[in-house]
């Protein structure tokens, strides 16, 4: 059972950034301006068993968002848990952004956006690679849970959102538990062990190629070319802690702990709710000061007169238009006169492969 709660734990990571030890908080060197790609060589896609019809051009208007994938939080408890960007997002001018494990650093600790404007061509081939695996087509209702309900319960779920020529968004509960499964078999095995009959597969999802393959290609999209996110604005978190032996010493001068803290209105809300967000010169020197990455950190602070004050503190860039919530983050339309130009994709465009689960999949369970 004891790695059947680390897949748990590994999970539950994947959707939001727990609030961690500093001890696993050591700040790799500056990155690299741009990311080279650590995913092994892609394979060629695994269609749906039932072939679909050929390409076709297609012509729409598009919303703001394309495609995005978040990781919802599931049953997470933590110090400090703010609402997570989307693992991955494309809008509808080219701009990609993932979320990615700091390059260098550890794999359950620091994480990084990056970015990169994609030529429509490249947005095309993405879309007609999700319709040539069937999942433009795929019923959301499809993903049933053997037996009426899952095996395990309260795990990070995945929400898909598609802004194509056709729509979908669905949020796919315990998806990433169960789809590691596949892989490892460490939920059956575990269960096995316990003396559950696992032969039936009740508790167990239906995953269709269709979904598994664009859960794939989402999760794992290579990262060549891609650049650490430079953005506008960060959003900042901030709870104060009673004295931590753990915390870090603060020494950005710009910027004082104490002072971002007064400057959230809180009302009535709970710490993760409430932030502060920075943009300009104070923007930039604190992305530099985090390493251009960002996950919950302990800090401490002393003044002038020695005294000193702890917090819990989280800083992550803000996406374009995005309003972080209470549990998630929302892109909400923009005001604009300008409505985004019609998108035209056709077979031309050609498709991409769905790539090997190995980024996310082959980390070590903690």
């Amino acid at each position: 059972m004891r790695k059947y709660f680390a897949l748990l734990f590994f999970i539950f990571i994947l959707g939001c950034t727990p609030a961690s030890d500093s001890t696993n908080q050591t700040s790799s060197a500056a990155p690299a301006p741009t990311v080279a790609s650590t995913i092994s060589p892609i394979l060629t896609p695994t269609f749906t068993s039932t072939p679909q019809p050929p390409l076709k051009e297609h012509e729409w208007t598009p919303e703001t968002v394309l495609l995005r994938l978040d990781f919802t939080r599931g049953n997470a408890e933590g110090i400090l848990i703010p609402p997570a960007p989307p693992h991955f997002i494309l809008y509808a001018d080219g701009n990609l952004f993932l979320k990615y494990p700091l390059i260098g650093g550890k794999p359950y600790g620091d994480q990084q956006i990056l970015s990169k404007k994609l030529e429509r061509g490249e947005v095309c081939r993405i879309l007609n690679t999700l319709d040539q695996t069937g999942f433009l087509d795929y019923n959301p209702i499809d993903y049933e849970f053997m037996g009426g309900k899952p095996n395990v319960s309260g795990a990070s779920g995945a929400y898909i959102q598609v802004d194509a020529w056709k729509s979908h968004k669905k949020t796919y509960a315990e998806l990433p538990l169960y789809i590691l499964e596949e892989l490892t078999g460490e939920i059956a095995s575990s269960l096995a062990k316990d003396g559950r009959d696992v032969n039936n597969r009740d508790g167990f999802p239906e995953i269709s190629s269709a979904l598994r393959n664009a859960y794939y290609l989402f999760v794992d999209y290579p990262v060549d070319g891609f650049e650490v996110y430079q953005p506008e604005k960060l959003a900042v978190w901030i709870r104060p802690l009673e004295p931590n032996e753990f915390a870090e010493e603060w020494h950005l001068a710009a910027l004082s702990p104490t002072d971002m803290l007064s400057r959230i209105d809180f009302g009535d809300a709970s710490f993760d709710e409430r932030y502060l967000t920075l943009s300009g010169t104070q923007a930039i020197a604190l992305y530099k000061f985090l390493d251009e990455s960002f996950s919950t950190k302990y800090y401490v602070e002393t003044d002038k007169r020695g005294e000193k004050r702890y917090y819990a503190f989280h800083a992550r860039p803000l996406l374009p238009y995005e309003q972080p919530g209470t549990y998630d983050t929302e892109i909400p339309v923009p005001v604009s006169a300008d409505a985004n130009p019609k998108l035209k994709c056709s077979p031309s465009d050609d498709v991409m492969p769905i790539p090997n689960p190995n980024l996310i999949y082959n980390l070590p369970v903690p």
